[in-house]
């Protein structure tokens, strides 16, 4: 926030950054920063349907079950979730160069 107040919100000073150190904020808005830069990752999720069919009146019943993955984006951390981060705690990132 300091900077952005300097600055304004629309800077590249942040960005630019090899290595940040991110303290647990104290502010929503500044969470929700922080979980915009930490960025996103893929889960596979689990669905199973079940269908249950009888042949006749006193016929057998025969039960399938069809199984599915659907890939959904999550948070790496949720705004909530770097909000409730203790006091005394940090969030180090680092950008990896390769050559």
């Amino acid at each position: 926030k300091q900077i952005n107040d300097i600055y304004g919100e629309n800077n590249s000073i942040f960005d630019g950054c090899t290595h940040k150190v991110i303290f647990a904020p104290n502010e929503i808005k500044t969470a929700e920063v922080i979980g915009r830069h930490l960025g996103k990752y893929w889960e596979y999720e689990k669905h199973e349907s079940t269908s249950v069919s009888k042949t006749g009146k006193f016929g057998k019943a025969n039960q399938s079950v069809s199984t599915s993955y659907q890939r959904v984006e999550k948070d790496l951390l949720t705004a909530a979730e770097i909000f409730r981060l203790p006091s005394k705690s940090s969030i180090i990132l680092t950008r990896l160069w390769q050559f």
